[in-house]
C-alpha cells in the first residue's frame, strides 16, 4: 500500500506541462491569470526521436505527463481509499447486525448461509416466488 502521508506538503495542482525543444517542463502558475510560473520539474528528452527502441520519443512525453498528473492521481488514490474504508466499515456493521439478529432468533451461522443461498436464488429467479 502506498503511504500517501509522505506527499503531505507537496505543491497543490493543477500542474502544467509544456515542451521547450528537448525538455518537458512541469510548472505551477504563481498567480492565476498571469504568465508567471514556478518550475517544479523538467524531463529532458535525452533520446533521439528516431530511436525506435523508445517509441520515437513518446516515452519521455508520457513520463512528463505522469509527473504533471501526480496531484490528480494522488487525490484519486485518497478518494478511492476513503471509499474502500467506508465500504468496509459499512459491511462490518451490516455483518454484525445480521449475526446479532440471527443469534437473537436462536439461529446459527449455517442458518445465515442458507438464508443467503435462498436470497441469491430468489434474485436469480427474477425476484418472484
Amino acid at each position: 500500500m502506498i503511504d500517501t502521508g509522505k506527499y503531505e506538503g507537496h505543491t497543490q495542482g493543477p500542474w502544467k506541462l509544456e515542451r521547450h525543444e528537448s525538455t518537458f517542463t512541469i510548472s505551477k502558475p504563481r498567480q492565476y491569470g498571469t504568465d508567471k510560473f514556478w518550475k517544479l520539474a523538467s524531463v529532458v528528452c535525452n533520446r533521439p526521436h528516431t530511436d525506435p527502441g523508445f517509441g520515437s520519443g513518446q516515452q519521455d512525453h508520457r513520463n512528463a505527463l505522469l509527473i504533471a498528473d501526480a496531484p490528480d492521481l494522488l487525490a484519486e488514490v485518497k478518494r478511492l481509499r476513503g471509499l474502500l474504508i467506508q465500504s468496509y466499515d459499512e459491511l462490518s456493521l451490516a455483518t454484525r447486525w445480521v449475526e446479532r439478529y440471527f443469534e437473537s432468533k436462536g439461529r446459527s451461522c449455517a442458518d445465515v448461509a442458507q438464508a443467503v443461498e435462498n436470497l441469491e436464488k430468489f434474485i436469480e429467479e427474477g425476484g418472484e416466488e
